[in-house]
């Protein structure tokens, strides 16, 4: 498939790029790696040369796949302990309050609703 990609790159003489996921004989894709190519003709003092660079973004890709999973997880632990909260204050809302703890719960209740 790259070897493809590449004669088509050289017949089209134009710049073009292409992504791969690249299995070393094995279908598992996590263990896959991600490669970018991309091509152009560049001129020389030999005349037009094409010019072929390939870079491996598996690394940028498992990143963004644990930021991802990092940032859901941590959702999570934040969210569920804040909507207990919340519920707690809601629940208050229906006591009979002083005024200066009715404060405090209007400030609570506006501080969950922010979330």
């Amino acid at each position: 498939q790259i070897l493809a990609w590449i004669d088509k790159a050289q017949q089209m003489g134009g710049p073009l790029s292409a992504e791969f996921q690249y299995f070393d004989g094995n279908s598992d894709p996590n263990l896959s790696r991600l490669l970018h190519l991309s091509s152009t003709v560049v001129e020389t003092t030999q005349g037009e040369r094409f010019l072929l660079m390939i870079s491996d973004r598996t690394a940028e890709r498992d990143a963004n796949k644990f930021k991802s999973k990092w940032v859901s997880t941590v959702s999570h632990e934040f969210r569920t302990p804040l909507n207990a909260l919340k519920n707690m204050i809601e629940a208050l809302s229906y006591a009979d309050l002083e005024e200066n703890h009715q404060k405090f719960l209007t400030l609570g209740r506006n501080a969950t609703n922010l979330l």
